[in-house]
């Protein structure tokens, strides 16, 4: 396979040579053309890719099978959204390094061997490789298990630390229930308590008040008030001095004689009738001056 695509002068196979000029042909650069990197080529239009471009270059319009050759040269689609294939000698402007990019050679079947242009059979170094990236990609296989074995484990057990926080939280939620419940009940308790005694004391209040009423009552109909005890004194002191003005005019008037002798004996019967006066209502100034005035015959 290799001595029909390539030649004795190590030119590039011409599926390479036919590959850069299909994607290096400006007039195609709506259906394939270089990356803005110049590293690798996208098809940005598969179907027209097939139906028009492959029929041109490789007398078929099988785009699987286009791409199955690109894997065989070791080309690489680096991007999941959209067909774009890279391979370290295949590079814009550098057609020299085409030459650096080899055919993989198929693997060793006993299919393939049985049939006599089925293939040749692999080198020693060749099964050395091969069996040596076996063993690598088992090794890499055993360990990619063993992490995931891991994780698993780890999984497991992050679960079961849930769950058992998830127990506790629920359990602390019932007992907070609990307490609140119990808290209400003690406040209800208190406020029925606190409404029986704020009801007694109140009950007291009315009844002390009430006897207060009464009391004040009874003084309101008993005492009387000192505005209108003022008014009689002075209403009594008024006729108490008119009187003694009459009684001191009819004394003024009486016979001088009589007077002089029995001026003692009334004297003294005067003294003890104005001391007793002014004992028996104290505070009256013009009587006790119209009294010392008769007695010293002084005359205002």
């Amino acid at each position: 396979m290799v001595s029909s695509e390539g030649s004795s002068s190590g030119a590039p196979p011409p599926f390479l040579t036919k590959t850069y000029e299909m994607v290096d042909d400006p007039m195609s650069n709506s259906i394939v053309s270089w990356s803005q990197s110049g590293f690798s080529f996208v098809v940005w239009n598969p179907p027209e890719f097939a139906q028009e471009l492959l029929p041109i270059y490789f007398k078929h319009n099988n785009f699987s099978s286009f791409v199955r050759q690109l894997n065989t040269y070791g080309f690489r689609k680096i991007d999941r959204e959209q067909w774009e294939f890279a391979n370290e000698g295949f590079i814009r402007g550098k057609t020299h390094l085409l030459k650096s990019i080899h055919r993989r050679k198929p693997m060793y079947s006993h299919s393939q061997s049985s049939q006599g242009n089925g293939g040749a059979p692999l080198s020693e170094q060749e099964r050395q490789e091969l069996e040596h990236k076996i063993k690598t990609l088992y090794q890499e296989k055993t360990n990619l298990e063993s992490q995931l074995q891991k994780h698993e484990n780890e999984k497991e057990q992050i679960g079961h630390q849930i769950q058992r926080i998830c127990e506790k939280l629920w359990r602390m939620g019932h007992q907070q229930k609990q307490l609140i419940g119990i808290l209400g009940a003690e406040l209800e308790k208190h406020e029925q308590r606190k409404k029986r005694k704020m009801g007694k004391v109140n009950e007291l209040l009315v009844e002390e008040w009430t006897e207060f009423e009464r009391d004040d009552l009874k003084k309101k109909k008993v005492n009387v008030s000192p505005l209108e005890l003022m008014g009689k004194l002075e209403l009594s002191l008024e006729l108490c001095e008119d009187l003694l003005c009459n009684v001191a005019q009819v004394l003024k008037e009486g016979k001088e004689m009589e007077v002089k002798k029995e001026g003692e004996m009334r004297s003294g019967v005067n003294d003890v009738f104005w001391e007793h006066f002014l004992t028996e209502i104290p505070g009256s100034s013009k009587v006790t001056e119209v009294y010392l005035d008769r007695r010293n015959n002084v005359v205002r």
